[in-house]
């Protein structure tokens, strides 16, 4: 998402803050939490952390968490795999794809122009040879 438009942000919490999200420095901020419940101990405490401080979530997840409407402004459930494969992803990352998709596609033309400088930076610095 952040090759299609300016002001994405990935955030995995490293630095123990989430500060990147939380301090309030940026008003209207969104937070889109993509987390499966059998892996999801830090998803909850975030998206709390996030309304309190004004943020709106969303949160794409599959049906097994029981609690994501309880953390989320908008909350994205999807079918979980059943089976052995039970914390499979595949419904959730196919879904993930169109939305990203349909952003492309309503951005429009800012989009491709984005994708050709970040590009150009990627060939300048060498990363993707």
């Amino acid at each position: 998402l952040s090759y299609s438009r300016s002001r994405v942000t990935f955030s995995d919490g490293l630095n123990g803050t989430y500060a990147e999200i939380l301090d309030g420095s940026v008003p209207g901020r969104c937070l889109f939490l993509f987390d499966v419940r059998r892996f999801a101990y830090k998803a909850r405490p975030l998206a709390e952390a996030a309304r309190k401080a004004g943020v709106t979530v969303i949160f794409m997840t599959d049906e097994f968490c029981p609690w994501a409407s309880e953390v989320s402004d908008i909350p994205l459930v999807l079918p979980g795999a059943h089976g052995p494969l039970w914390d499979g992803a595949a419904a959730l990352t196919a879904v993930m794809d169109l939305l990203i998709s349909n952003v492309v596609v309503e951005i429009g033309h800012s989009a491709s122009e984005r994708v050709d400088r970040l590009t150009q930076l990627q060939d300048q610095f060498g990363d993707f040879e």
